[in-house]
């Protein structure tokens, strides 16, 4: 299995899409505040967009894009594990600006 790194501001995008589910808006006021309480440091609507390509570009892709221009996770399954480890107390993770480590198979 080969890890692949999920840069911080990908992270972040990641983080709020998997936490507000429906609700996801990658660049309203309140989303890019979020951004910037969580990475320390200002990130623009263009940063934000980048973040989300990049996430639709991987392989396996972590985010869809609709026609209409929503976003959503691409594995339902992800948003579970999200819920579960916040249930659980266990997010944000560690060092929510390090790295992330995806492993493909």
């Amino acid at each position: 299995m080969a890890s692949v790194a999920v840069k911080p501001t990908e992270q972040l995008v990641l983080w709020r899409m998997l936490d507000q589910g429906p609700r996801f808006r990658p660049y309203d006021a309140e989303a890019l505040r979020f951004y910037r309480e969580q990475l320390g440091r200002p990130i623009s609507v263009q940063q934000a967009q980048q973040a989300l390509e990049a996430l639709r570009q991987r392989t396996p892709a972590l985010v869809w894009k609709s026609a209409r221009g929503e976003y959503a996770v691409e594995d339902a399954a992800m948003r579970r594990w999200y819920k579960d480890r916040v249930d659980a107390t266990r997010w944000p993770p560690d060092s929510p600006q390090g790295t992330l480590a995806l492993h493909e198979d």
